[in-house]
Protein backbone atom coordinates (compact mmCIF):
# COMPACT_ATOMS: atom_id res chain seq x y z
CA UNK A 1 0.00 0.00 0.00
CA UNK A 2 1.03 3.62 -0.44
CA UNK A 3 1.99 4.31 3.23
CA UNK A 4 4.31 1.29 3.18
CA UNK A 5 5.97 2.10 -0.15
CA UNK A 6 9.03 4.01 1.20
CA UNK A 7 9.83 1.25 3.69
CA UNK A 8 9.55 -1.37 0.96
CA UNK A 9 11.88 0.63 -1.24
CA UNK A 10 14.35 0.99 1.60
CA UNK A 11 14.27 -2.78 2.05
CA UNK A 12 14.88 -3.20 -1.66
CA UNK A 13 17.86 -0.84 -1.43
CA UNK A 14 19.28 -2.85 1.45
CA UNK A 15 19.08 -6.05 -0.61
CA UNK A 16 20.72 -4.35 -3.59
CA UNK A 17 23.47 -3.03 -1.32
CA UNK A 18 24.21 -6.55 -0.11
CA UNK A 19 24.10 -8.09 -3.59
CA UNK A 20 26.35 -5.54 -5.30
CA UNK A 21 29.66 -6.35 -3.57
CA UNK A 22 29.22 -10.05 -4.30
CA UNK A 23 28.64 -9.25 -7.97
CA UNK A 24 31.92 -7.33 -8.00
CA UNK A 25 33.76 -10.61 -7.54
CA UNK A 26 31.45 -12.78 -9.62
CA UNK A 27 31.20 -10.52 -12.68
CA UNK A 28 33.68 -7.68 -12.18
CA UNK A 29 33.05 -4.11 -11.02
CA UNK A 30 32.70 -2.88 -14.59
CA UNK A 31 30.28 -5.59 -15.72
CA UNK A 32 26.85 -4.81 -17.13
CA UNK A 33 25.08 -6.60 -14.27
CA UNK A 34 26.89 -4.54 -11.64
CA UNK A 35 26.42 -1.31 -13.56
CA UNK A 36 22.69 -1.90 -13.97
CA UNK A 37 22.24 -2.82 -10.32
CA UNK A 38 23.96 0.28 -8.96
CA UNK A 39 22.48 2.62 -11.54
CA UNK A 40 19.01 1.45 -10.51
CA UNK A 41 19.84 1.63 -6.82
CA UNK A 42 21.30 5.13 -7.16
CA UNK A 43 18.20 6.32 -9.02
CA UNK A 44 16.04 4.89 -6.25
CA UNK A 45 18.12 6.70 -3.62
CA UNK A 46 17.48 9.96 -5.43
CA UNK A 47 13.71 9.45 -5.10
CA UNK A 48 13.88 8.86 -1.35
CA UNK A 49 14.85 11.10 1.52
CA UNK A 50 18.60 10.75 1.99
CA UNK A 51 19.55 8.32 4.74
CA UNK A 52 22.74 6.99 6.23
CA UNK A 53 21.83 3.52 4.95
CA UNK A 54 22.18 4.77 1.36
CA UNK A 55 25.93 5.25 1.65
CA UNK A 56 26.89 1.72 0.47
CA UNK A 57 24.88 2.41 -2.69
CA UNK A 58 26.73 5.67 -3.26
CA UNK A 59 30.03 3.81 -2.71
CA UNK A 60 29.08 1.23 -5.33
CA UNK A 61 28.01 4.06 -7.65
CA UNK A 62 31.57 5.41 -7.26
CA UNK A 63 33.08 1.97 -7.94
CA UNK A 64 31.27 1.35 -11.22
CA UNK A 65 32.46 4.56 -12.94
CA UNK A 66 34.56 3.61 -15.96
CA UNK A 67 35.89 7.12 -16.50
CA UNK A 68 38.34 7.95 -13.72
CA UNK A 69 37.72 11.70 -14.01
CA UNK A 70 34.11 10.91 -13.10
CA UNK A 71 35.30 8.48 -10.46
CA UNK A 72 37.33 11.19 -8.75
CA UNK A 73 34.32 13.53 -8.77
CA UNK A 74 32.17 10.84 -7.18
CA UNK A 75 34.82 10.13 -4.55
CA UNK A 76 34.85 13.84 -3.68
CA UNK A 77 31.06 13.80 -3.37
CA UNK A 78 31.18 10.82 -1.03
CA UNK A 79 33.72 12.57 1.16
CA UNK A 80 31.54 15.67 1.30
CA UNK A 81 28.48 13.61 2.27
CA UNK A 82 30.42 11.84 5.01
CA UNK A 83 31.85 15.09 6.38
CA UNK A 84 28.42 16.68 6.51
CA UNK A 85 27.17 13.80 8.62
CA UNK A 86 30.37 13.68 10.75
CA UNK A 87 29.95 9.93 10.78
CA UNK A 88 33.15 7.86 11.34
CA UNK A 89 31.81 4.84 9.44
CA UNK A 90 30.97 6.90 6.38
CA UNK A 91 34.22 8.86 6.62
CA UNK A 92 36.20 5.62 6.71
CA UNK A 93 34.61 4.39 3.49
CA UNK A 94 34.88 7.82 1.84
CA UNK A 95 38.63 7.80 2.50
CA UNK A 96 38.68 4.19 1.25
CA UNK A 97 37.35 5.12 -2.18
CA UNK A 98 39.39 8.34 -2.21
CA UNK A 99 42.71 6.56 -1.72
CA UNK A 100 41.88 4.20 -4.56
CA UNK A 101 40.90 7.06 -6.87
CA UNK A 102 44.00 9.07 -5.97
CA UNK A 103 46.25 6.09 -6.64
CA UNK A 104 44.76 5.43 -10.08
CA UNK A 105 45.23 9.12 -10.92
CA UNK A 106 48.90 8.93 -9.90
CA UNK A 107 48.31 11.35 -6.99
CA UNK A 108 50.42 9.33 -4.58
CA UNK A 109 50.70 12.02 -1.90
CA UNK A 110 46.90 12.39 -1.75
CA UNK A 111 46.57 8.61 -1.68
CA UNK A 112 48.87 8.42 1.36
CA UNK A 113 46.86 11.10 3.19
CA UNK A 114 43.57 9.27 2.67
CA UNK A 115 45.09 5.95 3.80
CA UNK A 116 46.44 7.57 6.96
CA UNK A 117 43.07 9.12 7.80
CA UNK A 118 41.14 5.96 6.98
CA UNK A 119 43.33 3.69 9.09
CA UNK A 120 43.19 6.16 11.98
CA UNK A 121 39.39 5.93 11.91
CA UNK A 122 39.46 2.13 11.60
CA UNK A 123 41.66 1.90 14.72
CA UNK A 124 39.03 3.74 16.77
CA UNK A 125 36.07 1.45 16.18
CA UNK A 126 34.85 -1.93 14.97
CA UNK A 127 34.34 -1.87 11.21
CA UNK A 128 34.88 -5.53 10.41
CA UNK A 129 31.33 -5.91 9.07
CA UNK A 130 31.90 -3.29 6.37
CA UNK A 131 33.43 -5.78 3.94
CA UNK A 132 30.00 -7.17 3.01
CA UNK A 133 28.75 -3.69 2.06
CA UNK A 134 31.72 -1.95 0.52
CA UNK A 135 33.45 -3.58 -2.42
CA UNK A 136 33.43 -7.09 -0.91
CA UNK A 137 36.69 -6.42 0.96
CA UNK A 138 37.89 -4.94 4.23
CA UNK A 139 39.09 -1.33 4.33
CA UNK A 140 41.98 -1.88 6.76
CA UNK A 141 43.36 -4.73 4.67
CA UNK A 142 43.03 -2.61 1.56
CA UNK A 143 44.67 0.37 3.25
CA UNK A 144 47.77 -1.57 4.26
CA UNK A 145 47.88 -3.23 0.84
CA UNK A 146 47.67 0.12 -0.93
CA UNK A 147 50.27 1.60 1.40
CA UNK A 148 52.56 -1.27 0.36
CA UNK A 149 52.29 0.02 -3.22
CA UNK A 150 53.21 3.50 -2.01
CA UNK A 151 56.27 2.18 -0.19
CA UNK A 152 57.43 0.48 -3.36
CA UNK A 153 56.91 3.63 -5.41
CA UNK A 154 58.94 5.54 -2.83
CA UNK A 155 61.85 3.17 -3.43
CA UNK A 156 61.53 0.74 -0.54
CA UNK A 157 60.47 -2.81 -1.51
CA UNK A 158 61.35 -4.09 1.98
CA UNK A 159 58.94 -1.65 3.63
CA UNK A 160 56.37 -2.49 0.96
CA UNK A 161 56.44 -6.19 1.82
CA UNK A 162 56.34 -5.36 5.53
CA UNK A 163 53.13 -3.38 4.93
CA UNK A 164 51.70 -6.22 2.83
CA UNK A 165 52.35 -8.63 5.70
CA UNK A 166 50.34 -6.36 8.01
CA UNK A 167 47.46 -6.58 5.53
CA UNK A 168 47.83 -10.36 5.36
CA UNK A 169 47.81 -10.75 9.14
CA UNK A 170 44.62 -8.72 9.49
CA UNK A 171 42.94 -10.55 6.61
CA UNK A 172 43.65 -13.85 8.34
CA UNK A 173 41.99 -12.58 11.51
CA UNK A 174 38.90 -11.51 9.58
CA UNK A 175 38.67 -14.66 7.48
CA UNK A 176 36.47 -12.89 4.92
CA UNK A 177 36.53 -14.52 1.48
CA UNK A 178 36.32 -11.37 -0.62
CA UNK A 179 39.10 -9.76 1.39
CA UNK A 180 41.36 -12.76 0.80
CA UNK A 181 40.81 -12.48 -2.96
CA UNK A 182 41.36 -8.74 -2.96
CA UNK A 183 44.64 -9.08 -1.08
CA UNK A 184 45.78 -11.96 -3.30
CA UNK A 185 45.37 -9.64 -6.29
CA UNK A 186 47.31 -6.91 -4.47
CA UNK A 187 50.09 -9.39 -3.75
CA UNK A 188 50.36 -10.16 -7.46
CA UNK A 189 50.68 -6.46 -8.25
CA UNK A 190 53.43 -6.03 -5.66
CA UNK A 191 55.24 -9.12 -6.94
CA UNK A 192 55.09 -7.69 -10.45
CA UNK A 193 56.42 -4.35 -9.21
CA UNK A 194 59.40 -6.23 -7.75
CA UNK A 195 59.69 -8.41 -10.87
CA UNK A 196 59.57 -11.61 -8.81
CA UNK A 197 58.23 -13.81 -11.58
CA UNK A 198 58.53 -17.10 -9.62
CA UNK A 199 56.38 -15.75 -6.81
CA UNK A 200 53.92 -14.17 -9.24
CA UNK A 201 53.53 -17.42 -11.19
CA UNK A 202 52.85 -19.55 -8.09
CA UNK A 203 50.38 -17.06 -6.64
CA UNK A 204 48.63 -16.44 -9.96
CA UNK A 205 48.04 -20.16 -10.50
CA UNK A 206 46.65 -20.39 -6.97
CA UNK A 207 44.36 -17.41 -7.56
CA UNK A 208 43.04 -18.86 -10.83
CA UNK A 209 42.20 -22.18 -9.19
CA UNK A 210 40.44 -20.54 -6.26
CA UNK A 211 38.58 -18.11 -8.51
CA UNK A 212 37.35 -20.95 -10.73
CA UNK A 213 36.11 -22.84 -7.66
CA UNK A 214 34.10 -19.82 -6.54
CA UNK A 215 33.03 -18.55 -9.94
CA UNK A 216 34.90 -15.25 -9.47
CA UNK A 217 35.47 -14.47 -13.15
CA UNK A 218 37.09 -11.08 -12.55
CA UNK A 219 39.81 -12.51 -10.33
CA UNK A 220 40.32 -15.40 -12.72
CA UNK A 221 40.98 -12.93 -15.53
CA UNK A 222 43.48 -11.01 -13.38
CA UNK A 223 45.21 -14.25 -12.48
CA UNK A 224 45.53 -15.18 -16.15
CA UNK A 225 47.28 -11.90 -16.94
CA UNK A 226 49.85 -12.22 -14.17
CA UNK A 227 50.34 -15.90 -14.91
CA UNK A 228 51.00 -15.11 -18.57
CA UNK A 229 53.64 -12.51 -17.76
CA UNK A 230 55.45 -14.83 -15.36
CA UNK A 231 55.22 -17.74 -17.81
CA UNK A 232 56.76 -15.65 -20.57
CA UNK A 233 59.67 -14.59 -18.39
CA UNK A 234 60.20 -18.24 -17.48
CA UNK A 235 60.52 -19.15 -21.19
CA UNK A 236 56.95 -20.19 -22.06
CA UNK A 237 56.50 -17.10 -24.19
CA UNK A 238 53.65 -18.08 -26.50
CA UNK A 239 51.63 -19.65 -23.70
CA UNK A 240 52.22 -16.54 -21.62
CA UNK A 241 51.08 -14.28 -24.42
CA UNK A 242 47.87 -16.25 -24.88
CA UNK A 243 47.14 -16.10 -21.17
CA UNK A 244 47.64 -12.32 -21.01
CA UNK A 245 45.47 -11.73 -24.07
CA UNK A 246 42.67 -13.91 -22.67
CA UNK A 247 42.67 -12.04 -19.37
CA UNK A 248 42.84 -8.65 -21.08
CA UNK A 249 39.88 -9.48 -23.28
CA UNK A 250 37.77 -10.14 -20.19
CA UNK A 251 38.90 -6.89 -18.53
CA UNK A 252 37.88 -4.94 -21.63
CA UNK A 253 34.53 -6.71 -21.80
CA UNK A 254 33.76 -5.72 -18.21
CA UNK A 255 35.24 -2.22 -18.42
CA UNK A 256 37.68 -2.84 -15.57
CA UNK A 257 40.46 -0.36 -16.28
CA UNK A 258 42.33 0.53 -13.08
CA UNK A 259 45.21 -1.92 -13.59
CA UNK A 260 45.28 -1.71 -17.39
CA UNK A 261 48.62 0.19 -17.50
CA UNK A 262 50.30 -2.74 -15.73
CA UNK A 263 48.69 -5.24 -18.05
CA UNK A 264 49.75 -3.42 -21.20
CA UNK A 265 53.30 -3.08 -19.90
CA UNK A 266 53.28 -6.86 -19.41
CA UNK A 267 51.91 -7.45 -22.90
CA UNK A 268 54.48 -5.14 -24.52
CA UNK A 269 57.30 -6.94 -22.74
CA UNK A 270 56.03 -10.32 -23.90
CA UNK A 271 55.52 -9.13 -27.49
CA UNK A 272 59.13 -7.99 -27.53
CA UNK A 273 60.18 -11.43 -26.37
CA UNK A 274 58.34 -13.08 -29.27
CA UNK A 275 60.00 -10.67 -31.72
CA UNK A 276 57.00 -8.45 -32.50
CA UNK A 277 58.17 -4.90 -31.66
CA UNK A 278 55.67 -3.29 -34.05
CA UNK A 279 52.79 -5.04 -32.32
CA UNK A 280 54.20 -4.01 -28.95
CA UNK A 281 54.45 -0.37 -30.10
CA UNK A 282 50.87 -0.43 -31.39
CA UNK A 283 49.56 -1.87 -28.13
CA UNK A 284 51.43 0.73 -26.08
CA UNK A 285 50.23 3.62 -28.23
CA UNK A 286 46.63 2.44 -28.09
CA UNK A 287 46.78 1.84 -24.36
CA UNK A 288 48.26 5.26 -23.62
CA UNK A 289 45.58 7.01 -25.66
CA UNK A 290 42.75 5.04 -24.07
CA UNK A 291 44.00 5.36 -20.50
CA UNK A 292 44.83 9.06 -20.76
CA UNK A 293 41.27 9.70 -21.91
CA UNK A 294 39.94 7.83 -18.88
CA UNK A 295 42.24 9.51 -16.36
CA UNK A 296 44.30 6.44 -15.39
CA UNK A 297 47.83 7.73 -14.81
CA UNK A 298 49.53 5.32 -12.43
CA UNK A 299 52.18 3.18 -14.15
CA UNK A 300 51.98 5.38 -17.23
CA UNK A 301 55.69 6.24 -16.79
CA UNK A 302 56.40 2.58 -17.46
CA UNK A 303 54.38 2.63 -20.69
CA UNK A 304 56.51 5.60 -21.77
CA UNK A 305 59.69 3.80 -20.73
CA UNK A 306 58.76 0.72 -22.75
CA UNK A 307 57.95 2.95 -25.72
CA UNK A 308 61.44 4.41 -25.41
CA UNK A 309 62.97 0.94 -25.27
CA UNK A 310 61.18 0.12 -28.52
CA UNK A 311 62.58 3.25 -30.16
CA UNK A 312 66.08 2.38 -29.00
CA UNK A 313 65.72 -1.21 -30.11
CA UNK A 314 64.65 -0.12 -33.60
CA UNK A 315 68.07 1.50 -34.00
CA UNK A 316 67.15 3.48 -37.11
CA UNK A 317 66.56 6.94 -35.70
CA UNK A 318 69.34 7.48 -33.17
CA UNK A 319 68.91 7.81 -29.44
CA UNK A 320 66.89 11.04 -29.37
CA UNK A 321 63.35 9.60 -29.76
CA UNK A 322 64.09 7.06 -27.06
CA UNK A 323 65.54 9.72 -24.77
CA UNK A 324 62.46 11.89 -25.30
CA UNK A 325 60.31 9.01 -24.01
CA UNK A 326 62.60 8.44 -21.03
CA UNK A 327 62.51 12.16 -20.22
CA UNK A 328 58.72 12.16 -20.37
CA UNK A 329 58.60 9.05 -18.17
CA UNK A 330 60.94 10.69 -15.67
CA UNK A 331 58.94 13.92 -15.51
CA UNK A 332 55.67 12.06 -15.02
CA UNK A 333 57.11 9.71 -12.39
CA UNK A 334 58.57 12.63 -10.43
CA UNK A 335 55.32 14.59 -10.64
CA UNK A 336 53.47 11.56 -9.24
CA UNK A 337 56.02 11.05 -6.49
CA UNK A 338 57.24 7.67 -7.74
CA UNK A 339 60.95 7.47 -6.92
CA UNK A 340 60.99 3.88 -8.18
CA UNK A 341 59.64 4.62 -11.66
CA UNK A 342 61.85 7.71 -11.93
CA UNK A 343 64.86 5.51 -11.26
CA UNK A 344 63.82 3.03 -13.96
CA UNK A 345 63.52 5.87 -16.48
CA UNK A 346 66.98 7.16 -15.53
CA UNK A 347 68.53 3.68 -15.82
CA UNK A 348 67.10 3.21 -19.31
CA UNK A 349 68.27 6.65 -20.44
CA UNK A 350 71.77 5.98 -19.09
CA UNK A 351 71.94 2.65 -20.93
CA UNK A 352 70.88 4.33 -24.17
CA UNK A 353 73.48 7.08 -23.77
CA UNK A 354 76.15 4.58 -22.81
CA UNK A 355 75.45 2.59 -25.98
CA UNK A 356 76.08 5.79 -27.96
CA UNK A 357 79.33 6.44 -26.08
CA UNK A 358 77.80 9.51 -24.40
CA UNK A 359 79.26 8.56 -21.05
CA UNK A 360 79.24 11.92 -19.28
CA UNK A 361 75.56 12.41 -20.09
CA UNK A 362 74.83 8.87 -18.91
CA UNK A 363 76.55 9.57 -15.62
CA UNK A 364 74.60 12.80 -15.22
CA UNK A 365 71.33 10.88 -15.56
CA UNK A 366 72.22 8.37 -12.83
CA UNK A 367 73.97 10.51 -10.21
CA UNK A 368 70.80 12.34 -9.04
CA UNK A 369 68.83 9.10 -8.97
CA UNK A 370 71.18 7.42 -6.53
CA UNK A 371 71.41 10.49 -4.33
CA UNK A 372 67.61 10.73 -4.03
CA UNK A 373 66.76 7.03 -3.92
CA UNK A 374 66.56 5.20 -0.56
CA UNK A 375 69.75 3.26 0.13
CA UNK A 376 68.05 -0.08 0.64
CA UNK A 377 70.07 -3.24 0.17
CA UNK A 378 68.56 -5.90 -2.03
CA UNK A 379 66.58 -3.46 -4.18
CA UNK A 380 67.13 -4.81 -7.73
CA UNK A 381 66.58 -1.46 -9.44
CA UNK A 382 68.97 0.39 -7.17
CA UNK A 383 71.51 -2.43 -7.51
CA UNK A 384 71.26 -2.15 -11.32
CA UNK A 385 71.71 1.62 -11.18
CA UNK A 386 74.78 1.33 -8.96
CA UNK A 387 76.37 -1.34 -11.17
CA UNK A 388 75.64 0.70 -14.30
CA UNK A 389 77.09 3.88 -12.83
CA UNK A 390 80.21 2.00 -11.73
CA UNK A 391 80.70 0.71 -15.30
CA UNK A 392 80.21 4.20 -16.75
CA UNK A 393 82.74 5.72 -14.35
CA UNK A 394 85.28 3.03 -15.13
CA UNK A 395 84.95 3.78 -18.85
CA UNK A 396 85.26 7.52 -18.14
CA UNK A 397 88.40 6.91 -16.07
CA UNK A 398 89.94 4.83 -18.85
CA UNK A 399 89.20 7.54 -21.34
CA UNK A 400 90.79 10.17 -19.11
CA UNK A 401 93.84 7.96 -18.61
CA UNK A 402 94.22 7.45 -22.32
Amino acid sequence: TMPDEPSLQEARLEMMGLLGPTLFALRGPGSREVEELYAGAFALCQRLQEARSHFPIYWGWWRIARDFHVKQQRADELLQRARRRKDPELLLQAHHCSWASAFSAGALCDCATHIDRGLEIYAQGDFRDHAVLYGNHDAKTCGHGERAFLMWHRGSPARAWSEHRLALAWARQLDHLGTHFHLADMGLVLGFYCRDEAQVLANAVRLIIQAEERGFTDYRARGLIFKGWAQALAGEVQAGRASIEAGLAHQHDTGTYEDMPLYYAMLAEVLLRVGEPDAAAAQLAGARKMLESKGVAIWMPELLRWTGKLHHGAGNSGADPALACFSAALMLAESQGSTALALRARIEAARTLMAGDRLTEASDWLDPALRDHPDERGNPDRDSAEALLKSIRQLLDRGAGA
